[in-house]
């Protein structure tokens, strides 16, 4: 796995339960500019405190890459098949899954829908959970991040792919 593209949820999570330092120590990480501009701050559950994230050190060391090579229609057209289905992406998840389509990623979700429109998309194999990417480094993880509930999104999408979406 040498191109990874990491969602929001992902870089907010470590960075909560500051591990962020270990996926940029393992990875060069790949954001689409909507990921990338999306990951600003986490709240500490124990203040309330709103806690910066800066991702520049890392695109400094370039551990960190932007990507910015979107289409627009071939990304309108993308958002409108998976919307069949019943799912609506955020915009960075649609522009993850749009470059995991055109080039060589592997992508890192924690997002349900994102995952299952890995799987209508018949590229369930380039998605890929942080429990997973990580090696098992961490010892607790909530459970949207662990590879269990990767696997059950991926089935479910398989599910929807086969049965359709009932409007």
């Amino acid at each position: 796995m040498k191109l990874v593209i990491v969602d929001a949820n992902v870089l907010i999570y470590l960075a909560e339960i500051k591990k962020i330092n270990s996926l940029f120590n393992s990875y060069t990480i790949y954001l689409p500019r909507a990921i990338f501009d999306e990951v600003k701050y986490f709240i500490d559950k124990d203040t309330g405190e709103r806690i910066s994230i800066n991702l520049s050190l890392y695109q400094k060391n370039k551990r960190l890459r932007i990507l910015e090579s979107l289409d627009i229609e071939e990304a309108g057209k993308l958002k409108e098949r998976i919307g069949q289905y019943g799912i609506e992406l955020h915009p960075g998840e649609l522009e993850a899954i749009y470059y995991v389509l055109k080039d060589e990623f592997t992508f890192c979700s924690a997002d349900g829908a994102a995952i299952k429109s890995l799987a209508i998309l018949g590229v369930e194999s380039k998605g890929i959970s942080l429990e997973k990417l990580m090696g098992g480094k961490f010892r607790k993880m909530r459970q949207e991040y662990t590879e269990r509930f990767f696997k059950s999104m991926i089935k479910a999408g398989i599910l929807l792919k086969i049965q359709g979406f009932n409007h």
